[in-house]
């Protein structure tokens, strides 16, 4: 009889070593990961609400302008801060930088066909300084980026014309542009029966560039992407 009582002790001795140490160990781990997470927000530098707005605010003039290589830079830092995007305020604050960066791509794929065309339209005018955009229509023909120009320009005598002017690539995307255009709108090519080859289609149909701002860094030079 003795013998089982002591046996019984000494299992339920061993139970409780073995609960404590678990217990402990979950703790440590708790701890490890609250130190963690303290130091990954710690080593951000403190900012106001206001000075986020202000980044905020910045970036979006980075994209009225065409930069968007530093608006997309802002956007990014602003995510850190886990700053409500006030653009897509439908969308988590993942989903809302994740859109962002596939309409940049599509648009700085786009300038760069803009500012092709736009440097052959000026080798055509009497003062190509003068060159104003109003409004451009993008489509694609068989790969290729078609831009339909709404401009105006000075003519010999000095005044202002407004006319139009149809530019058509001589190239397409690259492999590497297509694939990026392609894993960046996967779910709405797939859902379509699209394949990457029709990557143009894409970015001339889901490129932002049309504020007359944006056109005036293009055709000044002044735009990065």
């Amino acid at each position: 009889m003795k013998t089982k009582i002591l046996l019984f002790i000494l299992i339920v001795s061993i139970f409780i070593s073995l609960v404590v140490t678990t217990t402990g160990c979950t703790k440590n781990q708790n701890d490890t990961n609250s130190v963690t997470t303290e130091k990954e927000t710690s080593s951000l530098p403190k900012k106001t609400i206001a000075e986020l707005d202000s980044m905020y605010e910045k970036a979006c003039e980075y994209e009225k302008n065409a930069k968007f290589k530093s608006a997309i830079i802002l956007f990014r830092e602003l995510r850190k801060y886990d700053y409500y995007d006030k653009d897509f305020g439908s969308y988590g604050l993942d989903e809302a930088l994740e859109t962002r960066e596939s309409r940049y791509l599509c648009e700085s794929i786009a300038v760069q066909f803009v500012s092709s065309a736009i440097r052959t339209l000026k080798n055509q005018l009497k003062d190509p300084n003068s060159l104003v955009i109003y409004s451009i229509w993008f489509s694609e023909d068989n790969g290729l980026m078609v831009l339909k120009f709404d401009y105006g320009a000075k003519n010999s005598f000095g005044g202002m014309v407004r006319d139009s002017y149809t530019w058509k690539s001589s190239w397409g995307l690259s492999e590497e542009q297509k694939q990026k255009v392609y894993s960046a709108h996967k779910d709405f090519m797939d859902s379509r029966g699209y394949t990457k080859e029709d990557a143009m289609a894409i970015v001339a149909g889901n490129h932002h560039i049309g504020y007359e701002s944006q056109y005036a860094a293009i055709v000044a030079g002044t735009y990065d992407y």
